[in-house]
């Protein structure tokens, strides 16, 4: 197996596989959370934090996405 392929492995294992829609609701989410946790205020560090990885994990999800669909890979093999 070659680095590339343990690499993409490990990424298949955080993101699965997912579908186009779902990864923008995750970012989505993120980006709903942040606005919440700035008109809210206060010094919550963790508030941030999470709605960081949120985003991180949508964008990531949405790269994945739209590589499999392009490739039609994954969630997209059949179409």
């Amino acid at each position: 197996m070659s680095d590339d392929a343990g690499g993409e492995q490990l990424w298949r294992s955080i993101v699965g596989r997912p579908a186009l829609w779902m990864a923008v609701a995750w970012t989505a989410l993120g980006v709903v959370w942040l606005v919440f946790a700035a008109v809210e205020g206060g010094d919550d560090a963790w508030r941030w934090i999470i709605g960081a990885v949120w985003i991180a994990l949508g964008v990531g999800r949405i790269a994945v996405a739209v590589w499999d669909w392009r490739h039609h890979r994954g969630r997209y093999a059949g179409r």
